[in-house]
């Protein structure tokens, strides 16, 4: 999905200075609608709801371009089928930004187009958000309800249960998945993408490097799995371990609440017990060890639990009686035991209040957990807090001491009460603030980075910049919340775009997350190799499906590509940038996979444009501007020593290849065991390589084979043909009436193709694919690594 369009010149995309008869017309209307005094309000629409998401300014019908169709989609909308063919997006219908859409919105588009007219409105030319007060929505933008976020990545939750996540990628956080990714699921994302989950889900949460979600009692998590925070028995884990798929978590059907951290997550059930699973270096577990799980286990010795938080490495409870439980690491007196150090807590200790009130704390409602604070609001309204508290984020009032005057670990820390503030109806809490929120939705916060022009302080200050918050989720140095009035808005920390605004700039005040406006991305080119195959689309992403040893699915990160060929264990692909530079100062082609069987030998390629891209088994070949051919990858049979002359086109068999030179003739080179390199004379318009035999279409439409032919793979059938391609150990071609016929060996119905009318094929060693004249993609044969399995 574009995340951005830049305009480019071609037809119906530039300014011209001629316009054409339809196009006048408009214009000689709207100047007789003028002087009639008839272009009026009856000829706009004002929207409705305010909505956020991204959108491209004068793209009225939402393909990703302004041209000719939207205008007409305007006046459709206006004078023809009005709300039975809504615009993709009303904001973008609205060319000048004025709030309404009118007539003139058509007429600035065409003005535009051919007239040299002023051109849209902001967002343009590249996506993004409507910066003005108006009634039109963009319609695209999910209605945000929870946000939870981690250290370099976000996730958000709409009301409809879907999951979004972006930022950071690397550890699987952003659950992109690995089936039928347009780029590797290792990418970041400076945009939403959402999670692929098949059901509706009632909350999340986020970790450093890991997510979850919790639907109808069960819990799924995905991203990083060095301590076992995936939950699932049969998910490898340890240094470096991750899925980019969620996985659901062993033995959890009625969890009602889920919370996650730094490596580790815990559920409270129905039946009020607490479970836990991942890290557990500190205890924090709560089943008196320091053995990390990778399977929840139960949290002993608590009575039933009512809420559960979570700090970087420790754990809280409330219980249903109101009393406070927390264990695991007491660094800074996080565990509330008493002491600013001393032990780790490996089973729950009650939370100690101040010696004035004999220890205890007043009964609680509910409880928030920073890195190494924590909070617990009374039944009164007041709040208490304990734990790490040298940037005030207690809030006791005292001056903020960094340097204690007795012995760390002997240095008592209970409970306090939060000074200077009204009764309370909520709290949450942060690493390095506390905030609570009185029943008027006043919001008061105490301690440092709280992003008002204040010092860090132990007495509260009011943050009024916020409005009525739904959700809100604080990482290690970036803020997410759900507002009533803004929507969800981010702000702090953005290296990795984890603020969701498609840059990665920092921003210290709220912002709007965007959402990208979906629009249509057919298939426009299809590659089959021996066990995978990859798919172009008109946006210029790539998706590749099938078998992934050598992860060639792994797409690189935010590239347009142009052209695509897959190979044996591998991909290549030319981008918009052409060519890429290695470590030597030598160029190549961006290529995926197994990389040592096309970057291993070290053969440069010429710096400039190429074209006509074809990958074999263990190499490949392209075109340069001077239709001279350069080969790179393996060269065990020559098959990457082409030839000198020009060509049009390209094919790379197993280990020869073969190209359609500029007279029209067949040249090939490598391996001719079977005589697979050996063409016949002829004249021909395409040529196709396969494992050890070649076929060839002639300039009258015959298909030629020559080669192996131990399967019939050689043996055409007689009529016209539009296109040939020899795979493995049989052929495939589109005859004259555009259905698909096969040849060869058919063990695994890979010479079966389906009925229907297609505009190309793709053949693999076991296995077919065709994309028909609907742009879709349909497989046969062989599935073992869902190379079959179609899009």
């Amino acid at each position: 999905m574009p995340t951005a369009t830049t305009m480019m010149e071609g037809p119906m995309m530039h300014k011209s200075t001629t316009s054409s008869p339809m196009v006048s017309s408009f214009f000689t209307l709207r100047k007789g609608l003028l002087q009639c005094g008839l272009f009026m309000a009856l000829l706009l629409h004002t929207g409705s709801a305010v909505a956020g998401g991204s959108f491209l300014r004068g793209d009225a019908n939402g393909d990703g371009a302004v041209d000719i169709s939207d205008g007409i989609a305007i006046l459709q909308y206006l004078f023809n089928c009005g709300e039975d063919c809504p615009m993709a997006c009303d904001d973008a219908a609205d060319y000048d930004d004025n709030g309404v859409i009118e007539m003139t919105d058509a007429i600035n588009v065409f003005g535009f187009l051919f007239q040299g007219g002023a051109a849209p409105a902001a967002p343009y030319p590249v996506e993004g958000t409507d910066t003005t007060e108006d009634t039109l929505s963009c319609g695209n933008a999910p209605n945000i309800v929870e946000v939870a976020i981690g250290i370099e990545h976000s996730c958000a939750r709409s009301d409809e249960g879907a999951v979004f996540c972006w930022g950071y990628g690397r550890d699987g956080a952003l659950g992109r998945g690995r089936k039928y990714a347009t780029e590797s699921a290792a990418c970041g994302s400076l945009l939403p993408v959402e999670v692929p989950l098949e059901f509706s889900v009632d909350q999340i949460s986020t970790g450093e490097s890991h997510s979850c979600a919790r639907s109808n009692g069960e819990v799924w998590c995905w991203g990083s799995n060095s301590s076992g925070e995936l939950g699932d028995s049969e998910t490898d884990f340890g240094a470096w371990k991750k899925s980019y798929e969620p996985v659901s978590v062993d033995g959890i059907t009625d969890a009602t609440q889920l919370v996650s951290s730094a490596g580790f997550n815990c559920v409270l059930n129905g039946d009020g017990s607490v479970r836990c699973w991942g890290r557990n270096s500190f205890g924090q577990l709560g089943d008196g060890t320091t053995t990390d799980r990778n399977t929840p286990v139960t949290v002993d010795g608590l009575p039933p639990v009512a809420s559960i938080a979570l700090g970087s490495n420790h754990t809280c409870a409330l219980t249903q009686d109101g009393v406070v439980y927390c264990w695991g690491r007491n660094a800074y007196g996080a565990t509330g035991h008493g002491l600013y150090g001393g032990e780790d807590a490996l089973v729950p200790g009650l939370v100690k209040g101040p010696h004035s009130n004999e220890g205890q704390l007043p009964l609680m409602t509910a409880i928030a957990a920073g890195s190494s604070h924590n909070c617990a609001l009374s039944e009164d309204g007041a709040v208490w807090c304990w734990g790490y508290d040298r940037q005030g984020q207690c809030g006791d009032g005292e001056p903020l001491n960094d340097t204690p005057s007795v012995t760390f670990a002997d240095l008592e820390r209970r409970a306090v009460q939060v000074v200077g503030i009204p009764a309370m109806t909520s709290i949450s809490v942060n690493r390095h603030y506390s905030c609570g929120i009185t029943g008027d939705g006043t919001r008061h916060c105490w301690g440092a980075d709280l992003g008002l022009p204040v010092p860090a302080s132990s007495e509260a200050q009011i943050d009024d910049r916020l409005g009525d918050v739904i959700s809100e989720s604080n990482g290690g140095s970036h803020k997410c919340t759900v507002t009533v009035e803004e929507g969800l808005q981010c702000w702090g920390n953005n290296v990795k775009g984890q603020l969701g605004d498609n840059t990665t700039e920092n921003r210290s005040e709220p912002g709007s997350v965007i959402f990208p406006q979906p629009v249509e991305d057919p298939w426009t080119n299809l590659s089959v190799s021996r066990d995978h195959n990859c798919a172009l689309r008109s946006s210029g992403k790539i998706q590749c499906w099938g078998k992934d040893d050598t992860k060639t699915k792994d797409v690189p990160c935010r590239k347009t590509f142009t052209e695509l060929s897959a190979g044996g264990n591998f991909t290549c692909g030319l981008d918009e940038q052409v060519i890429k530079v290695n470590a030597l100062g030598e160029y190549y082609i961006e290529c995926w996979g197994d990389y040592g069987q096309v970057w291993g030998t070290g053969i440069p390629l010429p710096l400039g444009p190429l074209s006509g891209l074809s990958s074999g088994y263990w190499h490949g070949c392209a075109l340069t501007s001077e239709q001279t051919v350069v080969c790179f990858g393996s060269n065990s049979s020559e098959q990457a020593t082409p030839p000198a002359g020009t060509f049009v086109s390209l094919s790379a068999g197993r280990k020869h290849t073969c190209g359609l030179d500029t007279e029209g003739s067949i040249q090939c080179w490598g391996d001719n065991e079977f005589g697979q390199a050996t063409p016949p004379e002829g004249t021909f318009q395409s040529v196709s390589a396969g494992g050890y035999h070649t076929c060839g279409l002639n300039t009258e439409g015959s298909i030629q084979c020559w080669g192996n032919n131990d399967s019939g793979q050689t043996t055409p059938p007689e009529g016209s043909f539009q296109m040939v391609r020899a795979g493995g150990v049989h052929t495939c071609g589109i005859n004259a009436s555009d259905s698909i016929e096969c040849w060869g060996d058919n063990e695994f119905g890979q010479s079966t193709p389906p009925e229907g009318s297609f505009q190309s094929v793709g053949t693999g060693e076991f296995h077919s694919c065709g994309m028909d004249t609907e742009n879709n993609i349909q497989c046969w044969g062989k599935d073992n690594f869902d190379q079959s399995t179609s899009p």
